[in-house]
């Protein structure tokens, strides 16, 4: 980074435009379920969570679901943290 953003929204504002169009069907869902919900998710809730289509009676799609959690990782970028215990492994928003 050869310019760092003035403000919070302006460096939130870079980070969500990084993120594709095609992987923006996948950071939405995410995003949006880890600001709503008062504590962080598990790995394997969030994986699935991008097969669920809201927009459409709330179907479930289940070639949507996400096989590689690394693939949530790399498109929330530095958005998302990973919290592993000894049994679970939990996604929540970077804070």
């Amino acid at each position: 980074l050869i310019i760092l953003p003035l403000t919070l929204d302006k460096t939130y504002d870079r980070i969500l435009s990084v993120i594709s169009e095609a992987n923006s069907q996948y950071a939405v869902p995410i995003l949006w379920w880890l600001t709503f919900l008062a504590q962080p998710l598990l790995a394997d809730e969030v994986t699935e969570i991008v097969a669920i289509d809201l927009e459409d009676k709330a179907r479930f799609n289940l070639e949507e679901v996400l096989e590689d959690l690394l693939d949530i990782l790399n498109i929330c970028s530095s958005l998302v943290t990973m919290t592993i215990d000894k049994k679970d492994r939990e996604l929540g928003l970077v804070r």
